[in-house]
């Protein structure tokens, strides 16, 4: 939305801006929006690592080295799987 902002005051885009008057018709609301959701989505990512890690810490890494073959390694080789 910002590029086609831009491009619409420089004239190189046919066709008017969706947003011709108020606070959505600026090309610097648009740049600034963008960088913030992708900080929030970047924050978010962050987030959901680490507790996905300590999570399947917690859940599952106690006890897996002394039966390779029983229920609970097992839950936890498909939990992995599925992440």
């Amino acid at each position: 939305m910002g590029a086609w902002r831009v491009g619409n005051d420089l004239d190189l885009v046919a066709g008017d801006f969706v947003f011709t008057r108020g606070l959505l018709s600026h090309w610097q609301v648009w740049i600034g929006a963008a960088a913030a959701i992708q900080y929030a989505a970047w924050l978010l990512t962050r987030y959901a690592r680490r507790n996905a890690a300590a999570w399947q810490e917690a859940a599952f890494g106690a006890g897996l080295e002394d039966d390779p073959n029983s229920e609970t390694a097992s839950r936890a080789r498909t939990a992995a799987a599925n992440l």
